[in-house]
């Protein structure tokens, strides 16, 4: 099940980007046309929405250690494509009466096989539509684990997530798991894992707990 980080932000739009990378430092801004409007923006077919990224990245292959850290940010956080499919699905809504932008910071941290994951994500203002105030929608995702070769690699990760003002998007208030990913041939990945999730009073299917029990077969080509 993809982490709630990615949900709420993966915004999958052709985009124009730009960038630059230095010393292990990387800069990128991009430009789009959203396919979530503004109330009265008459559907005007222009690119007014964008974003940026920042980041350091340092490996030490001696120490066995790599660290990743950024923050980033997108002009509307409304033309993502989970908040975008379940206002139309669920609501009938494709507008908002205003663009809110959404900021996000993420943190990654490895050594001798052990690492450690953390994101961030929240919007900047709060998201009306013409149902109303959607509040803030916030989320964050943290895992950590160790990778173990004993055979070929294998990966155990622990999760906790959560959200706020998030039920309407029918998230998880929080998120426990455990996923195993077992390397089975060069470039092939199996996975399993358990959620357990527990949701706010307004959640979108009405649904107080989840268990979920999943399973995945990764080919690289």
């Amino acid at each position: 099940d993809s982490p709630l980080t990615l949900l709420l932000g993966e915004t999958l739009e052709k985009a124009l980007v730009i960038g630059a990378e230095y010393a292990g430092f990387t800069v990128c801004g991009y430009v789009f046309n959203g396919d979530v409007e503004e109330a009265d923006g008459d559907g005007d077919n222009v690119i007014e929405s964008y974003g940026f990224d920042a980041n350091y990245a340092f490996e030490d292959e001696t120490q066995d250690m790599d660290l990743l850290v950024g923050g980033s940010y997108i002009s509307n956080i409304a033309d993502s494509d989970w908040i975008e499919e379940v206002g139309e699905h669920y609501y009938g809504v494709d507008e908002v009466e205003d663009y809110v932008g959404a900021a996000a910071a993420y943190l990654h941290f490895g050594i001798v096989g052990f690492f450690f994951d953390a994101e961030y994500m929240a919007s900047t203002d709060h998201l009306d539509t013409i149902l109303g105030d959607a509040g803030k929608p916030t989320v964050w995702n943290i895992e950590a684990g160790y990778n173990y070769n004993w055979w070929r690699n294998l990966e155990i990760a622990l999760q906790y997530a959560g959200s706020d003002d998030c039920g309407f998007l029918g998230l998880p208030r929080d998120r426990y798991g455990i996923n195993f990913n077992q390397e089975i041939f060069d470039n092939t990945v199996v996975s399993v894992g358990y959620l357990y999730d527990e949701y706010d009073g307004d959640d979108a299917l009405d649904r107080n707990t989840r268990d979920l029990v999943f399973g995945q077969l990764a080919v690289e080509f």
